[in-house]
């Protein structure tokens, strides 16, 4: 009779203890939930701090003790965020620019560099920009091997239209051409086509102003001669002029007569373009094939 009588309190008090075990985790884990969201808040707030006054530098003034300060302010950003994918890529950034500006430690900082994207590609693998960034980290400490090609790979193949993809895999690629694969470099040539169409102007300008400062090797030739022949020219003219100016040597060979064609068509649609015919070999084999319009052929004489 008493174990009968006991049964009723004994599952009423494992009842009472399991629901005060329950209730306990269910705070625990709303103090866990909080804690974090503070701690979340202060390394947004910490990395916030840095990152404003990254924006505010500009590249002829920026000092040493600025760079290495937002780098210690970063790191503290990341440590209270646990490896965030955002504050690492910063990490990196600022890493690569401390590499550049302490040569004696040009090694370590470069190393720093590259851990740090590699971190933040292994939480957010189709970030763009990261494999771009870590590309131009390799390149500048001249490692050309396999890491830095699926770099400049995965970055056009994760943003073939970003702005800074775009800029960053065109001048590794020119400047670094001769230490890329043909593979590769069949990737950095449509980059660099795509990006002389960009819709971000200032992407355009600057991808024109490399081309202008570099010499076009034979394989990059085709694939501007695509955009030259297209109907590109009718955004950016002025650059695509300038462009087919700069090179007009290799454009004026016996292969490029239609780009020759286009060129003299654009200075008949806006004769003002021939104050950017500098050189008296271009302006001798290009004068004889304009028509014979009095604004043309005064700017033609005006170089005699």
């Amino acid at each position: 009779m008493l174990k009968s009588a006991d049964n009723p309190a004994r599952k009423l008090t494992i009842k009472r203890v399991f629901m005060r075990l329950v209730l306990v985790l269910v705070l625990l884990l709303i103090i866990i939930c909080a804690w974090l969201s503070v701690r979340q808040g202060l390394a947004d707030n910490t990395a916030d701090d840095a990152w404003q006054d990254m924006l505010t530098w500009q590249a002829e003034t920026i000092e040493f003790d600025q760079v290495q300060q937002a780098y210690a302010t970063m790191l503290n950003a990341n440590q209270l965020a646990h490896n965030h994918p955002t504050y690492l890529h910063r990490l990196g950034r600022l890493s690569h620019l401390l590499m550049t500006m302490e040569l004696a430690k040009r090694s370590y900082w470069g190393g720093l560099a590259k851990d740090y994207y590699r971190q933040s590609l292994a939480i957010r693998p189709a970030w763009p920009q990261s494999w771009a960034s870590l590309a131009l980290v390799k390149a500048d400490l001249l490692e050309f091997d396999a890491e830095l090609d699926q770099s400049l790979v995965n970055a056009t193949v994760y943003g073939p239209y970003e702005p800074a993809v775009l800029e960053i895999v065109a001048g590794i690629g020119l400047q670094h051409e001769r230490f890329l694969t043909p593979t590769v470099l069949e990737v950095v040539y449509g980059n660099i086509a795509r990006g002389l169409t960009s819709p971000s102007g200032g992407t355009a300008r600057n991808i024109f102003a490399l081309l202008a400062n570099q010499p076009l090797s034979a394989g990059l030739i085709p694939h501007l001669e695509a955009r030259l022949l297209a109907n590109d020219w009718a955004k950016h003219t002025d650059l695509w002029v300038r462009l087919a100016l700069s090179h007009w040597e290799q454009w004026s060979t016996a292969g490029r007569q239609r780009i020759r064609i286009t060129l003299n068509d654009k200075l008949v649609d806006n004769p003002g373009r021939m104050r950017m015919v500098r050189e008296t070999d271009q302006l001798l084999d290009i004068c004889p094939y304009l028509p014979r319009k009095p604004k043309l052929m005064s700017a033609c004489k005006s170089f005699d």
